[in-house]
């Protein structure tokens, strides 16, 4: 006589284990990520800071005096020096 099997696969085997040990990497990504950021934060910090220092230095110079006034912008001759016939595109 030929006997079947009726369970299913794996229903024999026991499952997976509900006090199993958390991994380690589940909670460290988040905190390195967060490392991350504060690390790259300070970087640009310290970078703009000392940028800063650079850009607004300022000295007092006696003796100039600045005055508003006009240009007059001049073309003289007012013919062409150069000329060119028959040009091409």
């Amino acid at each position: 006589m030929t006997t079947i099997d009726t369970e299913q696969p794996g229903e024999g085997e026991p499952g997976p284990s509900t006090t199993a040990e958390p991994s380690r990497r589940q909670g460290g990504t988040g905190l390195k990520i967060l490392a991350t950021i504060a690390v790259l934060a300070l970087a640009g910090g310290i970078f703009t800071i000392s940028s800063l220092a650079l850009f607004t230095d300022s000295e007092s110079v006696t003796g100039n005096a600045f005055t508003a006034g006009s240009v007059d912008l001049v073309a003289t001759p007012a013919t062409a020096v150069v000329t060119a016939t028959a040009m091409a595109p």
